[in-house]
């Protein structure tokens, strides 16, 4: 137990801040009040313009893009993207960009987008088939479908992202997509 030098109260150590300078281990003031404190001091103008200098330092925008990143990879980080996305993609706004980069894209890729249309279209008649798992690792997840080369359209093998993006990686383009 100790005693806060600022509210007077006896609490246990743990409601103190860990001080190694102290000779006791722990602060003077328990943690309560020491929110008390900082919570104020920010409120002054001082407090507010160092506050401000700081944020726009290059080590707290480090700091601050480096917990984002942290925090986007868990779950919950996870789940809040794609409800953003998925909200920006139901607006107006998110409409309109997606119709533009598909129409910039086609235009500038119109043999791979006649390939990857054949496909859609052979897949919804049954000439062709898509597996339910990846042809690679064998993963349930949803698939894209990988052309070795665009001029033969329903030559497709069935891949999860990472796997298409791994082979992308390792094989470069398709051939004849140009």
């Amino acid at each position: 137990m100790k005693t806060c030098t600022k509210c007077g109260e006896c609490k246990p150590l743990s409601e103190f801040h860990r001080d190694s300078r102290k000779s006791s281990g722990y602060r003077a003031s328990c943690a309560s009040c020491c929110r008390a404190a900082h919570a104020a001091w920010y409120r002054t103008p001082h407090g507010q313009e160092v506050t401000k200098d700081y944020n726009a330092s290059d080590r707290a925008k480090t700091l601050r893009n480096q917990a984002t990143d942290r925090y986007r990879e868990t779950e919950n980080g996870k789940e809040v993207r794609r409800v953003i996305k998925a909200r920006y993609d139901a607006s107006e706004k998110g409409k309109n960009v997606k119709s533009k980069t598909l129409s910039a894209y086609k235009e500038r890729n119109p043999i791979k987008s006649a390939a990857r249309y054949k496909a859609n279209k052979a897949v919804e008649r049954g000439v062709i088939s898509k597996p339910d798992s990846c042809e690679s690792c064998g993963k349930h997840v949803r698939l894209e479908g990988h052309h070795y080369d665009y001029n033969l359209p329903l030559s497709v093998k069935w891949l999860c992202r990472k796997c298409h993006n791994d082979w992308h990686k390792e094989n470069g383009p398709g051939l004849n997509g140009d």
